[in-house]
């Protein structure tokens, strides 16, 4: 158990950190996440948590991962050092807990349609045509195209009506 809390609980999390802002940041979009979370909340999230999601975040998260490489120090129990086999298992329990996320992103990716390598690794990217909230109303407010486009020419149209009747009583109230 000491192997596995020393090699899985500092480097693995950290590279999943990293991994993920950079996903979110620039694969998925900072605008695209904000506007899921604006969806969420009500409001969208503020400027400093956009740059920290984007630039600070993934900075300092990488500078730790970095750090622990540059000062590792094998695992220990006590005064026990584990020998190398030991060492090499730690590290490949690490690693395993790692690989699905590339494994599993180039099966997705060679089920795309595309002509090149880099145009499947681009379409399976981007997000799937149904993501987001699954109510045409919540859809249409969070910025989402909505499934039935009979609904969305109604709610349009009410949207509408409700934005004039809010100018009209805004006006009259001045």
């Amino acid at each position: 158990m000491t192997l596995f809390d020393w090699y899985s609980a500092g480097v693995t999390p950290m590279f999943l950190g990293v991994f993920e802002c950079y996903v979110i940041g620039y694969v998925y979009g900072i605008n695209n996440f904000s506007k899921d979370v604006a969806s969420m909340v009500g409001h969208k999230p503020s400027l400093f948590l956009r740059i920290c999601w984007k630039v600070i975040t993934p900075i300092f998260t990488m500078f730790i991962l970095i750090m622990s490489f540059v000062f590792y120090a094998p695992a220990v129990y006590g005064d026990y050092t584990f020998p190398l086999w030991a060492e090499v298992l730690g590290w490949f329990l690490a690693f395993v807990s790692v690989a699905l996320i590339p494994i599993v992103g180039l099966i997705i990716a060679s089920k795309q349609k595309g002509n090149s390598f880099c145009e499947r690794i681009l379409m399976a990217s981007r997000p799937a045509y149904d993501w987001g909230p699954a109510k045409d109303e919540d859809r249409i407010r969070a910025g989402y195209r909505p499934f039935d486009s009979k609904y969305f020419t109604e709610l349009t149209s009410t949207i509408k009506d409700l934005r004039y009747l809010n100018k009209k009583t805004d006006d009259s109230a001045v």
